[in-house]
């Protein structure tokens, strides 16, 4: 034990005593006084999304089928969206952009819902690498014969229940094989991902292997409250965001600059965000980009139909009006990136993820 360890942790040392010991020395017991901490690691809660990787054209006509049927029944608010007043500051019209984009958010969830495949963990789906390419035909064959075995009154013998029986064993032989060859499968296919560049599926492989291990770390330099966490990051991105030098003099000129283009009514804010435009910037966002806060991803907007892009087109001319965003585009989430197997989480390696919706307005602008 360190010199500075004894000094700081040792409340007292005592000597043990005892008839039933039979060795010539005494064990020397030491009264430790030393703050310990439980850290807490919860596991990764699955989220179900929708795998737009999985979906066909035929999925993706009925999202846009669906959505347009969800997009006719939204009611816009004639007041708010076509209120041409720049100072107007009515708490009815933010309160309607409000319930309008929650109203386009939920429309698009909705449309999702049992038309596109969705993402399931490996534990619930049941399928183990490589079961489509080497069990899948096995047991399309042992299903087949099964049912002429059964339609002909289930024989004993002949020449039909020795072809159930064969393909039978064939296939419940094809499966412990792949479990038995299941990482060198997986090894296999990330080859062939890095061989053919595809990224996608290298580190969809990689996710899969990993996925069981993760787990979400408590503790962010030595913060264990999720209180305490999050205003450490909030300090963090706002020094961040206001380190830049500027000119107060230059920054004050184009405040009055703005000011005075407002009050003059100035076409600039009052021009309109166009359906054409909005569908513009749609087309390009890239796919499989998503939020941290819920499952809307740009894929979302990408596959929708035209309706969309008029109702974003609406809900973005009023909030440049209005010079207001609603609440749910006025956050992002932030990501931790650990460095290393063993590397702490700190603040200095993360990425800040944007709303879509957000991200879409960015590029208009």
């Amino acid at each position: 034990m360190s010199e500075q360890l004894f000094n700081t942790s040792v409340s007292y040392v005592s000597i043990l005593h005892e008839c039933d010991n039979t060795s010539d020395h005494d064990p020397v017991c030491l009264h430790l006084d030393v703050s310990v901490v439980k850290l807490k690691c919860d596991t990764r809660v699955f989220t179900v999304r929708p795998s737009w990787d999985k979906a066909n054209a035929l999925h993706i006509e009925q999202y846009k089928k669906v959505l347009q049927d969800n997009m006719s029944r939204i009611i816009i608010s004639r007041e708010a969206c076509l209120c041409e007043d720049v100072l107007c500051r009515c708490e009815d019209h933010v309160a309607s952009l409000n319930h309008y984009a929650a109203k386009i958010t939920k429309a698009c969830h909705k449309s999702t819902k049992d038309v596109i495949p969705i993402t399931k963990p490996r534990s619930e789906s049941g399928r183990i690498p490589g079961w489509t390419e080497f069990v899948a035909p096995l047991r399309a064959q042992s299903i087949l014969w099964h049912k002429l075995w059964c339609d002909n009154g289930r024989p004993h013998s002949g020449l039909v229940a020795d072809i159930m029986r064969k393909t039978r064993v064939r296939y419940h032989a094809g499966i412990r094989q792949l479990r038995k060859h299941e990482a060198e499968i997986v090894n296999k296919r990330i080859a062939s991902a890095l061989s053919e560049n595809n990224s996608r599926d290298f580190w969809l492989e990689i996710e899969r292997i990993k996925q069981n291990r993760n787990a979400v770390s408590g503790v962010v330099d030595g913060l264990c409250d999720s209180l305490d966490i999050a205003n450490l990051f909030a300090s963090k991105f706002q020094d961040l965001y206001t380190q830049v030098s500027y000119d107060c003099n230059d920054m004050q000129n184009i405040r009055d600059e703005w000011d005075e283009l407002v009050l003059n009514g100035s076409p600039v804010l009052g021009s309109l965000i166009s359906p054409n435009e909005t569908l513009c910037a749609i087309n390009s966002l890239k796919r499989g980009k998503s939020e941290g806060t819920s499952s809307l991803s740009t894929d979302h907007f990408i596959n929708a139909c035209d309706e969309l892009s008029v109702h974003l087109s609406i809900l973005f001319s009023a909030m440049l009006v209005h010079g207001y965003a609603p609440s749910a585009m006025s956050k992002s989430t932030v990501i931790p990136i650990p460095k290393g197997r063993h590397a702490n989480i700190t603040v200095q390696a993360t990425i800040e993820v944007f709303l879509c919706v957000q991200s879409l307005l960015r590029c208009m602008i």
